[in-house]
């Protein structure tokens, strides 16, 4: 059974298809010509105005938090002596906490943030805390990392924070 191909020509396909398609990018180009010389001008979009945020309440006292996320960096630390949770386990919790921490002092969601938006709050102490957790949090194997400093750390930011 033979079988046959017959392909079409390259230009046979409708003039009319080509003579619309150049009529329908025509007319926007002449409309917006025509515009453009008679100055016709868009209406502006009116901007919101930027509302001033709300100003945070904390539901405890400053020492009352403190005082919970020291205990709680204590608890870590001794989890840590004790061999109960290795170095990874200790940057988690550790950052964690002071996340949680600065969440509760400041309400901006801290644990949602990455380092580079943490920087841009302009949190210095934070932000240099949580650069040094950042590679033993992450890392598969922590060896090399501080610590017993860094738990230090965390809890200096704590005590420190205003």
């Amino acid at each position: 059974m033979p079988i046959s191909v017959s392909l079409q020509d390259m230009f046979s396909y409708s003039a009319a298809l080509t003579i619309l398609l150049v009529v329908l990018v025509a007319i926007p180009l002449i409309v917006l010509l025509i515009m453009k010389l008679k100055g016709f001008k868009l209406p502006e979009r009116k901007k919101k105005k930027a509302e001033a945020p709300k100003p945070y309440v904390r539901k405890r006292s400053i020492q009352e938090i403190k005082a919970d996320y020291l205990k709680q960096i204590d608890a870590i630390e001794k989890q840590y002596n004790n061999k109960e949770i290795d170095d990874r386990e200790a940057y988690i919790r550790l950052s964690k906490v002071v996340r949680t921490f600065v969440q509760e002092m400041t309400g901006i969601k801290a644990m949602n943030l990455t380092l580079s938006e943490i920087k841009e709050l302009n949190l210095p102490k934070l932000a240099d805390l949580i650069a040094e957790f950042y590679r033993p949090e992450f890392a598969y194997d922590s060896e090399g990392a501080d610590t017993v400093r860094h738990i230090a750390d965390a809890r200096t930011v704590v005590t420190q924070w205003n």
